[in-house]
């Protein structure tokens, strides 16, 4: 999956921020407003753990997406020729995967944090 299919899939979703009307009963609805003159249904949940984790995507994966361009931004491990800038590591270029893997116990953030982007883009 790549950044630009979660990207399309935030502007696609109806708009935030949503919030949550819960039933006396048990279960809820995430809907876009409080006001029932104004509010567009978004779910209909029963199950109080899936109603939240929905009512929070909204915010969280725009917020999460915002983060990963970040990191594709930056350099990786191999681009910097082994010299890490975060944790000041200068290792052998040649002992270094390609995706920016040191072979030592305390891992480079920098290429942890590729690691990670390149993880989520290999999701389906």
């Amino acid at each position: 999956m790549s950044l630009r299919t979660i990207k399309e899939r935030v502007e696609a979703a109806t708009p935030g921020p949503w919030a949550i009307a819960r039933y006396q009963h048990g279960g809820g609805r995430v809907a876009t407003s409080f006001d029932p003159a104004d509010r567009e249904l978004v779910a209909d949940l029963y199950h109080e753990g899936d109603r939240e984790f929905l009512y929070a995507a909204r915010t969280d994966v725009p917020a999460l997406l915002r983060v990963a361009e970040a990191v594709a931004m930056m350099p990786t491990p191999v681009e910097l020729n082994g010299c890490c800038t975060f944790c000041d590591a200068v290792m052998d270029v040649d002992q270094m995967t390609d995706d920016g893997h040191w072979p030592h116990e305390v891992d480079c953030p920098l290429g942890m944090a590729h690691r990670s982007l390149a993880d989520l883009e290999a999701l389906p």
